[in-house]
């Protein structure tokens, strides 16, 4: 083997360990890659369950919004209504007998 021939030799060897290592670090970054895009496809569906619990939880949100206002207005009809019995006369004259009920719980 001449010396050309052996500087090439040495050049194409050196070539193929290069080659070799791209390809390895290649191969590692594809991996990493694939990890990745799972990690993200997880992160993606975990969004949109949160998003599905976000606005179930609207929902009822609304649902109990409605519920409360129904109430107070009950709570405010019936506080009316006690407080149009209170100066009643016969509320007057049957004080005392709620008076002796309580007593006698």
């Amino acid at each position: 083997m001449n010396e050309p021939e052996g500087i090439r030799e040495r050049l194409l060897a050196s070539a193929r360990r290069q080659l070799a290592a791209i390809e390895a670090e290649f191969g590692a970054a594809q991996a990493k890659g694939a990890v990745t895009e799972e990690a993200l496809r997880l992160t993606r569906q975990h969004a949109d369950n949160l998003e599905v619990l976000r606005t179930a939880l609207q929902q009822r949100i609304a649902e109990l919004d409605q519920q409360c206002a129904h109430l107070t207005a009950v709570i405010a009809a019936r506080d009316a209504t006690i407080a149009a019995l209170r100066p009643a006369e016969a509320w007057r004259i049957t004080a005392p007998l709620r008076a002796l009920r309580r007593l006698l719980k």
